[in-house]
């Protein structure tokens, strides 16, 4: 096989990897979207049964049932974001290789797309939510100890703790997808050395 038709298969094999990069990015987008929409129901449903309808015990638990929404959310957005990376390194090398553009989605288009406010606001509104209902959620915690009396500091206590768990899982995770992007794109850029 000559040069030319090596070069042709490694250029084909590029474009077919950004063509499933792109997939993978949309998929994963659409997958946020829906965990956005559910995340939504849950807290509405959620709030309306256990303000409306005094269900304490919904109002406990809805706090933990978002983060563990908001947390695969997170890991949705990180694995989109390793994809971009990776599929951002291959336009640039392939423009680098050709001394022309070739492909245009991650590094030219979608950069300042995925940089508006109203997705960098999303989360702030999210986390307002999130935190509502953790203030709920404790302040219906404290109201038991006429029921429970002393026990009450126990359950007070344990429901700190997984809000504070939760906290700290939602953090690292967030920690996470902030690099996922850039490491991606230098793991593939370095490969291509």
């Amino acid at each position: 096989m000559d040069k030319s038709e090596t070069r042709k298969m490694v250029l084909d094999a590029m474009l077919s990897e950004a063509s499933r990069l792109g997939d993978s990015i949309a998929e994963r987008h659409a997958a946020a979207e829906r965990f956005i929409a559910v995340a939504g129901a849950l807290a509405g449903v959620g709030l309306t049964l256990g303000l409306k309808e005094r269900l304490d015990i919904i109002l406990v638990g809805l706090p933990i049932g978002l983060a563990i929404i908001i947390l695969y959310m997170v890991q949705i957005y990180t694995d989109a974001g390793m994809h971009s990376g990776h599929r951002r390194a291959l336009e640039l090398h392939l423009e680098r290789e050709f001394g022309q553009v070739v492909l245009v989605g991650q590094n030219r288009v979608a950069t300042g797309h995925a940089r508006r406010r109203s997705v960098a606001l999303a989360p702030v509104l999210i986390f307002i939510v999130w935190i509502g209902t953790i203030a709920l959620g404790g302040i219906t915690v404290w109201s038991w100890y006429a029921i429970f009396g002393p026990w009450n500091t126990a359950y007070f206590a344990i429901y700190i703790a997984l809000i504070a768990f939760a906290l700290f899982v939602i953090f690292l995770a967030v920690k996470e997808n902030v690099n996922a992007e850039k490491a991606a794109e230098k793991l593939a850029s370095d490969a291509w050395l």
